[in-house]
């Protein structure tokens, strides 16, 4: 055993990292060598299990993570050749088989070649079932690989999330996602292989050429069905009243009943002379009323899985499709699709009338050389249906929107938020309002149309105090942001009032003085990619019956909760999401919306202030396959709430993984196969002991630390009385502790010593750093303190005004020279 440890030893470098000798003393370079080296590494580690728990694989350099896991349909292809080192390879995947089993230790490490045949290290951290995913000859991608120079002189991949790897994803069949469910309707369940394109189809900005969805011939059902019959028809008989929303129910019934039908209808003996229903047809009719309704989003997706179910020359579903991406403001897709359409239905006349149209859509143009100065201007003069293209510029104006247009920026803006007050030199163009909101969109109905803003930044600097003015207010109409920028220094930023049906694609909506965004009466909210951050009060609010659909999003340091549900609220429905870093508050915070219900779907929730998610007060609250880790509390259910956790990842919180109050005395709770791992307090706290309301099974608990409940409070006790009563003393104190030794006085004699020694150093880290990103001082680095107060540091003087802004203005006092004994702050 010695003698295996030796020659392990031997392939660890000072810093643990492996290097690989050959017989000859060179790194392995074939692909032959590559592979025999990790076997024989791999032969090594299995007769010395021990490694698995002293050995690190690499460097302890991760990749910086990005807002979202953006779907392969977004992406382009990498190979290995084309990886730069120490570089995250944004908007790109690696399409790659798995060549050798895994080497288990700190990591799981195997190698990877790309069509090419080209061989890559990869080390997958953080997911204990890594080893039995990567098989051997099973094709992966992976996301946005981060490609770096690792401690021993050689290159690899890192992944720290193994959501970034798609397993199973072929390079052949890159460009399509499997279509997700639309939001709240199981009609879609086993029609599961149709492409997805609420907002996945291939935009105009990209330049790929392939828009249409790929055919399904399994889809291309029909069924002999007298109740189907009777839905469609009682469908069409709604729409021909204008009964839209009616319409689109019996539509749904139809889908939910051929949804349960497992033979295909036409292949069996028909029965009398039964029409037959085709599948395409009712997802057609559906997209139909949706997008009167204006829900565009899902009137797209219908569209896609009707093309896609359809036989080849089918004009309907290609018409229905090029409409729904016309009513989201893709006319260059639009066109796109129909000419891909012709090759496959000859010379259509209805597909050749719609190009027609749109191409000769009127277009009104904005800007200092133009016929339209201002583009209320442009609005007045244009017809119903019209684009509106403006030149860079700000334009300082309040539009009153009441008609379906398109006004379109002719340049994009910078991915990363930008400062409200920057009005300088600017290359993007940007409506501006000090007085009133700046966009007030009301149509007469949402069947009117949809407007849709593209590309702009829209800002309202109207002071807090003026009244509660927003960048955007929507009220009974369908409108779509795409790719804007939208911030307020006023009112929350943007608000859907009314039955709105508001969709922001790709947007960020930053440095609200209250709010980010804000959905009641009865108004609908759809955010895909859209970043909400840096505003002072609750990123999302829902109340009074206002609903919001959630995918790929991120949100993250707003001064109260990431999301607000309450009093009253509708739906809440929240895919791979990320919601961190909200100091003062708690990620998400569910309240008194039942019988609705806020879901949580495979989200990441962690490093907040407070709870990840606290449900209390008659809330309900479903979380499916989350990671909630480095909160305070994992899950706090209280009062009357009631919660579903589900295969959830809670980990490494300060407090308990999951905790069910002690006020816990009516509502239900199911905890079922959840993992539950080095919380530092109890994995599962249930407060009030097991009833019959509650359901607690097949839940996986490790290394919980299992402390009081008072922790806190005594290590708070414990920080005083070590002499941090001020704001000076403080820092000192957080100093001292900083550079304190094992045997140094001001750990003092505490009972749980080893618990203070841990934790105290980890309260004077948080000091030192930055107060608002809490970034760490490097060696030898002093942040700037605040001049006023003294108390806290900021690593840039960006972070010091979002800090300001963000309440420190509020609590931020002139330490005194000289302080009174009855209030410091004052001088005697």
């Amino acid at each position: 055993m010695s003698g295996l440890r030796d020659m392990i030893g031997a392939m660890l470098n000072g810093n643990g990292s492996w290097s690989y000798p050959l017989a000859s003393g060179q790194q392995p370079r074939t692909r032959e060598e590559r592979i025999e080296q990790h076997m024989e590494l791999l032969r090594l580690v299995q007769d010395l299990p021990t490694m698995r728990t002293f050995a690190n694989t690499h460097d302890a350099v991760s990749k910086t993570t990005g807002a979202v896991i953006p779907g392969l349909s977004s992406l382009t292809p990498i190979t290995v050749a084309e990886l730069d080192v120490d570089r995250t390879h944004r908007g790109r995947a690696l399409f790659a088989t798995v060549v050798t089993p895994c080497i288990v230790m700190n990591s799981a490490m195997t190698l990877l070649d790309d069509e090419n045949g080209e061989i890559v290290n990869l080390a997958v951290y953080n997911y204990r079932k890594a080893e039995k995913k990567l098989k051997v000859g099973r094709k992966i991608a992976i996301v946005e690989p981060f490609f770096k120079l690792r401690s021993d002189g050689t290159t690899g991949i890192r992944v720290d999330n193994f959501a970034e790897i798609i397993l199973d994803a072929d390079l052949a069949d890159f460009r399509f996602v499997d279509s997700s469910v639309a939001s709240g309707d199981s009609s879609n369940e086993r029609f599961h292989s149709t492409k997805e394109a609420t907002f996945s189809t291939v935009s105009e900005e990209t330049g790929q050429t392939k828009v249409l969805p790929s055919k399904c011939p399994e889809l291309q059902r029909s069924f002999c069905d007298l109740r189907i019959l009777d839905y469609k028809n009682a469908g069409n008989d709604s729409f021909g009243q204008r009964n839209f929303s009616e319409a689109e129910n019996q539509y749904s019934f139809a889908l939910k009943l051929a949804d349960q039908i497992k033979v295909n209808e036409k292949e069996q003996s028909q029965v009398g002379s039964l029409e037959l229903v085709e599948l395409w047809m009712l997802f057609s009719n559906r997209a139909m009323a949706r997008l009167k309704l204006g829900k565009l989003d899902l009137a797209l997706q219908d569209a896609a899985t009707s093309y896609a179910s359809a036989p080849l020359g089918a004009t309907r579903p290609v018409v229905r499709y090029a409409q729904a991406l016309t009513a989201l403001g893709r006319h260059a897709d639009a066109i796109a699709a129909l000419e891909e359409a012709s090759h496959e239905c000859g010379n259509s006349e209805i597909l050749n009338d719609m190009k027609t149209n749109l191409l000769s859509r009127p277009l009104l143009e904005v800007g200092p050389t133009r016929k339209y100065k201002t583009i209320a201007s442009a609005l007045t003069a244009a017809g119903a249906d019209a684009e509106i293209l403006v030149d860079v510029g700000i334009y300082r104006e309040t539009l009153s929107i009441t008609k379906p247009v398109t006004i379109r920026a002719r340049t994009s803006l910078p991915e990363d938020p930008i400062d409200p007050n920057v009005t300088g030199d600017i290359e993007w163009a940007e409506i501006r309002s000090s007085f009133l909101s700046t966009m007030n969109v009301e149509l007469k109905s949402p069947q009117d149309g949809a407007v849709r803003i593209i590309g702009f930044r829209i800002v309202n600097e109207a002071t807090l105090w003026d009244a509660n003015w927003h960048a955007a207010v929507v009220e009974n109409s369908t409108v779509v942001f795409r790719e804007c920028h939208v911030s307020s220094t006023s009112g929350p930023i943007v608000c859907a009032d009314s039955g709105a049906y508001v969709i922001l694609e790709q947007c960020t909506v930053h440095d609200g003085a209250q709010g980010g965004l804000l959905a009641v009466d009865s108004a609908m909210l759809v955010l895909w990619r859209t970043r909400v951050c840096y505003n002072a009060a609750n990123g999302l609010e829902l109340r009074q019956s206002g609903s919001a659909v959630l995918k790929d999003c991120e949100f993250f340091a707003n001064g109260r909760q990431g999301i607000l549900v309450w009093h009253g609220a509708g739906s809440l429905e929240a895919t791979n999401c990320q919601i961190h870093s909200h100091k003062n508050e708690s990620g998400v915070m569910v309240r008194e919306n039942q019988p609705s219900k806020a879901s949580f779907r495979e989200c990441r929730i962690h490093t907040n202030g407070m709870a990840g998610v606290v449900v209390e007060d008659r809330g309900f609250v479903k979380l499916q396959k989350c990671i909630l880790t480095e909160n305070l509390e994992g899950v706090l259910i209280q009062g009357a709430a009631s919660a579903d956790v589900r295969s959830c990842n809670v980990s490494k919180n300060r407090s308990n993984g999951i905790f069910i109050g002690f006020d816990h005395k009516s509502g239900f709770v199911t905890i079922v196969r959840n993992r539950l791992e080095g919380n530092q307090g109890k994995g599962l706290l249930i407060g009030t002991g097991l009833n019959e309301r509650l359901k607690v099974e097949r839940n996986e608990e490790f290394k919980n630390r299992g402390l009081p409940p008072m922790l806190t409070a005594n290590i708070l006790q414990h920080v005083q009385k070590s002499g941090a009563l001020a704001n000076k003393g403080l820092r000192k104190w957080a100093k001292r502790v900083s550079k304190a030794g094992p045997s140094d006085g001001i750990y003092g004699n505490a009972a749980m010593d080893a618990i203070v020694r841990e934790i105290l150093p980890r309260a004077a880290s948080s000091v030192l750093s930055c107060a608002f990103c809490e970034k760490p001082a490097p060696a030898g680095v002093r942040f700037a303190r605040c001049g006023r107060c003294q108390a806290v540091c900021y690593c840039s003087t960006d972070c010091q005004r979002r800090h300001w802004k963000g309440g420190h203005k509020e609590e931020c006092m002139a330490t005194a020279k000289h302080p009174s004994f009855l209030d410091p702050s004052v001088n005697v």
